[in-house]
């Protein structure tokens, strides 16, 4: 069986993505402050104790222009989606699109669309009991 390790995401401000990340969707960042530092090319956010997420700057762009997933999806408990939920309208963050069947790894699900500062569609999910 496999696992997703991580997903790259390219970002024009990784520290502006970062802060993001952990503010408003709760991810924790891993070595942030060695970017800062400019000991390490890029930081990540850990989804889960195996899985990140990568933000590359420019400098290690495709190309010219970013190239991105279509969306990123991440799943949750119904708890910390209301949480999600009431951290986006507290920071004015629309919601771009909400679906309560939406088909998802582990079935169908509830999920809620917003963009990061880059653009990139985000989906968050739950996967209500029955």
């Amino acid at each position: 069986m496999m696992r997703i390790d991580h997903v790259v995401l390219e970002v024009t401000d990784p520290e502006r993505s970062a802060a993001f990340y952990q503010d408003v969707v709760g991810l924790a960042p891993v070595r942030l402050d060695e970017f800062r530092a400019g000991t390490v090319k890029f930081p990540s956010l850990r989804i889960a104790g195996d899985s990140l997420i990568d933000l590359f700057p420019p400098t290690m762009w495709r190309g010219a222009a970013a190239h991105n997933p279509n969306h990123l999806c991440l799943a949750t408990t119904t708890e910390a989606l209301a949480a999600l939920r009431a951290r986006l309208a507290a920071r004015s963050i629309a919601i771009t699109r909400s679906d309560d069947h939406n088909f998802g790894a582990r079935g169908f699900g509830r999920s809620i669309y917003f963009d990061d500062p880059d653009g990139i569609s985000i989906e968050v999910r739950d996967y209500p009991p029955g």
